[in-house]
C-alpha cells in the first residue's frame, strides 16, 4: 500500500530549536542554526527509513486563523517565539522550495487544518496510509485505521507510531473522542478553556459511558454531584471549546495527489546554502538519501570523490599481524616522532572489557592490529591469535607507547589510554586529543565527535558504525568481515591524524589558547586519567541501609499527599498532580507547557508558599530523586574487580570550562542539604586512610574583586571580612557587627545573584520579597559596589562587540544571544557573558591547581590519591603518616604563584568519609 508522508513542520522546527537550546549550533556568521539541522535531519532520515511515495510539509497560514474570530483568546497566551528561531523559518522554507519538497500553507487555517485535509482525502478517498509526524496531540483525533500519527521520541532521533489502540492504551479513548476529551479537560497551550474542574480521569470516564459531548449534555440530569455542577456551569465553554479542538478535514483547495509524488531531493541548488550554514552533514545525508532510493545501494555508502577535498589522500588501511611487519612499522614510528592510533573494544569498562584491535596511523600509512580471536572465525584469514602473539605485540606496542620523545595522537584519548594501562601497556609522553583542541578553541563548539571534526575540516563522511555492523542489537564488531572492520577502524585513527594535523595550526593563531590546550587541558587528562582509573570507595552498607530509610520517608509522605484527595494518585506523574493543583485544590496556574500545566520544581516552590500539598510534595519528588540516582544507584555502579566506583570526567561538557562527571554524577549531589551530607557519607577512604578535602573560599567572588578592583569588595578579602555581612551591611546601611542572622543570608543571596545575572524578579523569587524591595537591594549594591557594576558592563560591551568572552587563561565561548533582538536572550546572553568570565576563571584556576598538586606528588613519590574533584573542591584519599606533609603541598599549589593582587585561601578538613567534612 502506497504512503503518504505528511509532516507538522512548526512542530519539528520548535523541537529541533530547544533540542539543542542549552548549547546552539551556529554558523560562520554567529547566526542559530539548530532549526534547520534538526529539521531537515529528522525529514532526511524519515524518508529513508519509511520511504514513501509522497510526502507534503503542512506551515501555518498566514492572517488571523478562523479560530480567532470564534474566541479572541485562542492561543493568546503564547510567548513570542525567539528572534533567532524566527530568522530560520524563512530559509526553512526557501530550503523546501529549492529541494522540491512540497509545501502548503493556507490564509487563515493552521496547520493542523491541511494536515487534515489531506490525511483524510488521501486515506479515505485514495484508499492508501498517511503518516503524520508530529508530536501535536490534536493530531490524535485524525488518527484511524489508515492515518497513523510518528510521534518523535523524547531522548532520540526515533518515532513512537499511535495507532488506534496506542491512543486508547496512552489516554482511554478512541481517537474519535480526542476532540470531546480536550472540550471537557481544556487545552492550556492553545488556551482553549474546556469545563473548569474537570481533568482526564473524569473526562475519560465521562465519555467511556456517554461516548461524546452532545450525549453527557443530553444526560445531564443523570449525572450526578459536583461533575454535573461543573458540566451545567460551563456548557457553553464545553461547546467552544469543541469547535476549537476540531480539526477541519475539508479545507477548500486544489489536490492532485501527483503533486506530492516524491522525486530526487535537489542538492545541486542547496548545497551552497546548507555549506553557508555549516551544515554540511545534512548535505551529506540528502547525498545518501537520493543514491538509496534513487540510484545503486551499495553495502557501505563513502562517497569520497564527491566529498573529499584535493589534498585528503587516503591511505590503504592495511591489517598487520606477522612480526617483522609490525618491527618494521614500530620502527618507522620512532623515526617520524609521533602517531594516531584508536581502539575498538567489546565495551566501556576498562576492567572488564577487552580491546578488539587496536589501529595506528601516519601520515603515509595506516594499520590494524588484532587482538580479538572472533574476529578470524569467519575463514577469510588464516591466523591464530594465541598469548605468544599478544605477548609479543604488546612488547612491540611498549616500545612506542612508553617512549616519551614519541607524540600519540586521539580522539577523546583519554578513554583509549585507560584500556591500555589495564592492558600493560603505559602511555607517557606528550599526548595531543584533537577533541579537546577543537573545545579549546572555542567552548561553544558542541559537535566534538570524529566523524562530526572530519566532515567539518576534511569534508569526508567516516563510514558509520551503524553500516559496518547492520543491526546493532544483534552484532557487535567481532561480527563482521575483516575486511569492513579494518577498514572502520583504521579510519578513525587516520582521520584523526590528518584532523590533527589542522588544529594544531588552528591552536597557533593564539598564543593564550595554545597554552590552555598544552598547559592546562592535556596534562589535566591524564590526571583525570589517574583519577579514573583510581577510583574511590563507597560503603554499600551504609547505601543499602540509607536507601531503606528513604523509602519510609517517601512512604508517609506519599500518605501525606493521598490524603489531600479522595482518590489515589501517582506523585510522579505530572498530568495527575496537575489535575490535583489545579482542578481540585483550585490553586492558581503559575506556567504552562505545551502539554498543560506546569508543575515542575519553580512552579512548586511558589505553590508551597500557598498550600502545604506543594511544599510535601517538593520534598516527596527530592527524596524520590535522590533515592534512584545515589542510593539505590551507586552500589550498582561498584566495579567487582575493584570493589571501588570509577566516574568518568568529562573535560568538553560545558561551555564554561568546568568538569563535569556520569556515572556517577558527583556534581549533583546536593551541598546544602542534609540528605546531600548523608549521600556523601558514603564516600570512604582505602581501609586505613582518611578523606581530605580541599576548597576555595568564596573563590568566585575573589576573582569578582580580583578583576574589578572595586574598592569595597577588593578590600573586604584583603582584610579577612565576612563577605555576605559585608554586603549585608553596605545594602542595609548598618555596620558589619550590627548585621543579623537572617540579613547576611540576604547579603549571600544577592552576592550571588548579581554575580550570576540575577534581574529584581528572580531575586525577589529567590528572598520570597516584593520585587520592588528587590530591585532596591541590586540599586543599592551597585551603588556600593560601583567597580562591579563598571566591570560588568564591560564585559558585556566587549562580548557584543566582539561576539565572544574569555576567562583570565585564555578560554573561548562565542555567546551570539547577546546581540539577538529578542530581550530574554540578550539578557540570558549577558547571563553568560559574565558566569562565563567568572566561572570559568575559576575552572581554569582548580585545573592548574589539580597539574601542580598532582606533579608534586609524583615528584616526592607520595602515596596518597586525588581521587574526586566537585567544581572547587578537590578530595584525596590520604595516607595518615603522609598527612601533613600533603596539607602543606595542597595549600601551596592553591594558593601561590599566580599573578593575582589578592591572596588566595583554602579550607582544609579531614576526616572518616566526605559527609562528615563542611
Amino acid at each position: 500500500m502506497k504512503k503518504f508522508l505528511i509532516i507538522d513542520a512548526f512542530g519539528l522546527i520548535f523541537k529541533s530549536y530547544y533540542a539543542f537550546i542549552s548549547r546552539p549550533l551556529t554558523n560562520r556568521n554567529g547566526e542559530n542554526t539548530s532549526a534547520i539541522f534538526g529539521f531537515f535531519k529528522s525529514l532526511v532520515g524519515i524518508l529513508k527509513k519509511e520511504k514513501p511515495d509522497y510526502i507534503l510539509v503542512a506551515l501555518e497560514g498566514a492572517g488571523e486563523c478562523f479560530r480567532n474570530k470564534i474566541y479572541p483568546e485562542y492561543k493568546a497566551n503564547r510567548d513570542e517565539a525567539p528572534a533567532d528561531l524566527k530568522s530560520q523559518i524563512p530559509k526553512i522554507i526557501n530550503l523546501l522550495e529549492k529541494l522540491n519538497i512540497p509545501h502548503i500553507h493556507k490564509e487563515s487555517f493552521e496547520a493542523d487544518d491541511i494536515i487534515g485535509t489531506v490525511a483524510n482525502k488521501f486515506a479515505t478517498e485514495e484508499g492508501k496510509e498517511a503518516i503524520i509526524l508530529s508530536s501535536d496531540k490534536d493530531l490524535m483525533q485524525l488518527i484511524t485505521d489508515k492515518v497513523f500519527m510518528y510521534k518523535p521520541s523524547k531522548n532520540s532521533s526515533d518515532f513512537n507510531v499511535l495507532t488506534p489502540k496506542a491512543v486508547f492504551d496512552e489516554i482511554g479513548i478512541k481517537p474519535s473522542q480526542v476532540v470531546d476529551y480536550l472540550a471537557l479537560i481544556g487545552d492550556a497551550s492553545d488556551n482553549i478553556p474546556g469545563v473548569g474542574g474537570i481533568g482526564p480521569k473524569s473526562a475519560v470516564v465521562l465519555l467511556e459511558e456517554w461516548e461524546n459531548l452532545d450525549n453527557i449534555y443530553n444526560n445531564i440530569d443523570k449525572i450526578t454531584g459536583k461533575v454535573k455542577e461543573k458540566l451545567l456551569k460551563d456548557k457553553e465553554s464545553a461547546f467552544l471549546s469543541q469547535k476549537l479542538a476540531t480539526i477541519e478535514k475539508n479545507i477548500d483547495f486544489e489536490f492532485n495527489i501527483e503533486d506530492f509524488g516524491i522525486k530526487p531531493l535537489n542538492i545541486k541548488d542547496t548545497k551552497q546554502l546548507l555549506e553557508d550554514d555549516n551544515l554540511k552533514s545534512v548535505i551529506l545525508d540528502i547525498e545518501e538519501y537520493n543514491l538509496k532510493i534513487f540510484g545503486e545501494k551499495p553495502e557501505i555508502i563513502i562517497p569520497k570523490e564527491e566529498i573529499k577535498p584535493k589534498d585528503l589522500k587516503l591511505v590503504e588501511y592495511k591489517l598487520l599481524f606477522k612480526e617483522d611487519d609490525l618491527k618494521k612499522f614500530v620502527s618507522d614510528i620512532k623515526e617520524t616522532g609521533y602517531f594516531s592510533f584508536d581502539l575498538e573494544t567489546t565495551g566501556f569498562d576498562f576492567f572488564k572489557d577487552s580491546i578488539i584491535c587496536m589501529s595506528i596511523a601516519t601520515s603515509k600509512m595506516c594499520t590494524v592490529i588484532p587482538f580479538h580471536l572472533s574476529l578470524f572465525q569467519q575463514g577469510e584469514i588464516e591466523f591464530n591469535i594465541t598469548k605468544d602473539y599478544i605477548d609479543s605485540t604488546k612488547s612491540l606496542l611498549k616500545t612506542i607507547f612508553e617512549d616519551e620523545s614519541i607524540t600519540k595522537i586521539g580522539q577523546n584519548i583519554k578513554f583509549d589510554i585507560k584500556f591500555l594501562k589495564t592492558f600493560g601497556i603505559e602511555t607517557k609522553g606528550d599526548c595531543f586529543d584533537t577533541m579537546l583542541a577543537e573545545y579549546c578553541l572555542d567552548a561553544s563548539h558542541n559537535i566534538l565527535g570524529v566523524k562530526d571534526l572530519s566532515e567539518k575540516y576534511l569534508g569526508h563522511k567516516m563510514i558509520r558504525y551503524e553500516e559496518v555492523v547492520g543491526d546493532t542489537k544483534k552484532n557487535t564488531l567481532q561480527d563482521v568481515p575483516v575486511k569492513n572492520l579494518v577498514e572502520y577502524s583504521g579510519q578513525d585513527a587516520y582521520l584523526t591524524y590528518k584532523l590533527h594535523e589542522i588544529l594544531k595550526e588552528k591552536l597557533r593563531e593564539s598564543k593564550k589558547i595554545e597554552e590552555l590546550f598544552y598547559l592546562i587541558e592535556m596534562p589535566l587528562m591524564k590526571i583525570l586519567i589517574d583519577m579514573e582509573y583510581t577510583g574511590v570507595f563507597v560503603d554499600k552498607d551504609y547505601l543499602f541501609i540509607l536507601s531503606s530509610q528513604l523509602e519510609s520517608d517517601i512512604d508517609l509522605l506519599n500518605t501525606k499527599l493521598q490524603d489531600f484527595v479522595d482518590e489515589p494518585f501517582n506523585p510522579a506523574s505530572p498530568k495527575q498532580v496537575a489535575e490535583i493543583l489545579f482542578n481540585k485544590l483550585n490553586l492558581p496556574p503559575i506556567k504552562a507547557t505545551k502539554t498543560g500545566q506546569s508543575t515542575d520544581v519553580d512552579v512548586l516552590k511558589k505553590l508551597a508558599v500557598i498550600h502545604p500539598f506543594a511544599s510535601i510534595l517538593l520534598e516527596y519528588r527530592t527524596l524520590t530523586k535522590i533515592k534512584s540516582t545515589y542510593s539505590d544507584s551507586l552500589p550498582q555502579m561498584i566495579n567487582s574487580v575493584t570493589k571501588k566506583v570509577h566516574t568518568t570526567y568529562m573535560q568538553t561538557g560545558t561551555q564554561t570550562g568546568r568538569l563535569s562527571s556520569k556515572d556517577p554524577n558527583l556534581q549533583n549531589i546536593p551541598i546544602k542539604t542534609e540528605i546531600g551530607r548523608k549521600i556523601r557519607k558514603s564516600f570512604v577512604p582505602t581501609e586505613g586512610n582518611l578523606i581530605l578535602s580541599a576548597d576555595y573560599s568564596q573563590i568566585e567572588l575573589f576573582l569578582l574583586a580580583e578583576f574589578s578592583k572595586d574598592e569595597h569588595l577588593f578590600n573586604a578579602f584583603n582584610n579577612n571580612e565576612d563577605i555576605h555581612s559585608k554586603t549585608a551591611s553596605l545594602i542595609f546601611g548598618k555596620n558589619i557587627d550590627e548585621v543579623t542572622k537572617q540579613e547576611r543570608t540576604i547579603g549571600k543571596t544577592v552576592n550571588f545573584g548579581v554575580l550570576y545575572g540575577q534581574g529584581a524578579f528572580a531575586l525577589a523569587e529567590d528572598l520570597n520579597i516584593q520585587r520592588k524591595e528587590a530591585a532596591d537591594f541590586i540599586d543599592k549594591y551597585f551603588k556600593s559596589y560601583a567597580g562591579i557594576a563598571v566591570y560588568i558592563e564591560q564585559i558585556k560591551e566587549n562580548c557584543r562587540k566582539n561576539g565572544f568572552v574569555e576567562t583570565h587563561w585564555g578560554r573561548k565561548r562565542t555567546i551570539p544571544e547577546i546581540n539577538d533582538k529578542n530581550k530574554l536572550r540578550q539578557a540570558n546572553g549577558e547571563r553568560m557573558a559574565v558566569n562565563t568570565t567568572i566561572q570559568g576563571t575559576a575552572a581554569d584556576l582548580i585545573k592548574i591547581a589539580m597539574i601542580r598538586i598532582f606533579n608534586k606528588f609524583n615528584e616526592e613519590k607520595i602515596r596518597s590519591k586525588l581521587v574526586m574533584q566537585v567544581h572547587d573542591e578537590l578530595i584525596f584519599d590520604v595516607y595518615p603518616d603522609e598527612k601533613d606533609r600533603i596539607i602543606m603541598i595542597i595549600k601551596e599549589s592553591m594558593e601561590n604563584g599566580f599573578d593575582f593582587k589578592l591572596q588566595l585561601k583554602t579550607s582544609v578538613e579531614i576526616g572518616q568519609n566526605w559527609g562528615d567534612l563542611h
